[in-house]
């Protein structure tokens, strides 16, 4: 009778009001992990090659300029100074690490501007294998600093990086373990015993995350 077809009709769109936030979160979520994959695909591609490669944010919608990244493999100059007394960093093969950064298109041969200035002041005490991509930006201005100055910044003493992305102005510090992590611009990973997004030893990124809580936070407890 047209009653039930009438109430049906309501009671799918409730249904479907009901559905759309989580269908808007998945949605998300997947575009997430695509850009995740699309990221790494590229930087181990720039890596393999050792060439320069622009890559093409498509999440982003700040604005054109805002869409391209330059990922490039390290020069060795950036090398020494990670390799220095001031960075004291350590990695099988430097070959497979690679930088991210906005594309200048004002800037001559922004494809191998020098980063080592940068680099010394973000990371340290650190070992790194397997495909990692380094984020770095311009350093701030002299009033930021003064604002910032205790404040957690960047990339230290952590005991393995592996497989991972790490955004410009991500913080990683303290980590015992850290594999196969995409860490976000102004995203923090502090303290942690082990965190992977690949508990399974698989290379496929997925939206899964096992974390196992260091000493200070009860110790030996895997949370996913």
């Amino acid at each position: 009778t047209m009653n039930e077809t009438e109430n049906n009709n309501d009671e799918q769109e409730a249904s479907s009001s009901w559905l759309k936030p989580f269908a808007s979160s998945r949605q998300q979520r997947e575009e997430k992990i695509y850009r995740t994959s699309s990221l790494y695909s590229a930087a181990t591609a720039c890596a393999s090659s050792s060439i320069p490669i622009q890559w093409k944010d498509t999440a982003t919608v700040t604005g054109s300029d805002d869409l391209w990244w330059q990922l490039r493999p390290l020069t060795s100059k950036e090398i020494q100074i990670l390799e220095g007394n001031k960075c004291r960093c350590r990695c099988n093969d430097w070959s497979k690490v690679t930088l991210l950064y906005r594309r200048q298109r004002e800037a001559i041969n922004s494809q191998m501007m020098d980063w080592s200035n940068v680099l010394e002041n973000i990371i340290s005490d650190s070992t790194l294998d397997g495909y990692v991509v380094i984020g770095v930006s311009p350093p701030p201005s002299h009033d930021d600093i003064k604002e910032s100055r205790g404040e957690i910044k960047g990339i230290h003493k952590n005991g393995m990086i592996y497989n991972c992305i790490l955004e410009p102005d991500c913080v990683l510090y303290d980590n015992t373990i850290v594999s196969y992590a995409h860490i976000h611009s102004n995203a923090s990973i502090l303290h942690c015993g082990v965190l992977s997004f690949a508990d399974d030893g698989s290379s496929d990124w997925t939206d899964e995350i096992s974390i196992t809580l260091g000493a200070e936070s009860g110790g030996g407890r895997s949370i996913k």
